[in-house]
């Protein structure tokens, strides 16, 4: 019984851990005009959400670059236009840097209007402008 109570201690450390790792939290840096945040990751303008995460080139990169029939990508600048068929949603993604360190940074409007991806790139480059950040290329 003692050793099951040490795993479920060790298990729990490990799991506050690596969320603590994956987090890219958005306290510290500024937001586009109306988008109010929600969580440490999380903010959003209505139907508008920007989502925050560290990259990891080995964890997500095929999940982030790699096209399938429900998500279609388009990359110019290094800000990436994606449209989302599963998740019937559009949006933008960069990668900067953020205190020393890759920060996915995700602008999507919720629903798959493909006439909001300009609105979610003027986001994206409010978002770079306010931080003073620019995307940065990865392979």
């Amino acid at each position: 019984m003692k050793n099951i109570f040490k795993i479920l201690i060790g298990v729990s450390i490990l799991l506050l851990m690596l969320g603590s790792v994956y987090a890219a939290d958005l306290s510290d840096v500024q937001l586009p005009a109306d988008f109010k945040s929600k969580s440490d990751v999380y903010a959003e303008n209505g139907d508008f959400v920007l989502t925050s995460m560290e990259y990891d080139k080995y964890r997500d990169h095929d999940s982030l670059f790699a096209p399938t029939q429900d998500y279609q990508i388009k990359s110019e600048n290094n800000i990436h236009n994606f449209t989302d068929g599963e998740w019937d949603s559009v949006g933008v993604f960069e990668i900067v840097e953020i205190d020393g360190k890759p920060v996915v940074i995700d602008i999507y409007y919720a629903k798959n209007d493909d006439a909001k991806i300009k609105e979610c790139y003027d986001y994206i480059l409010e978002f770079n402008k306010l931080n003073n950040v620019e995307p940065i290329q990865v392979d």
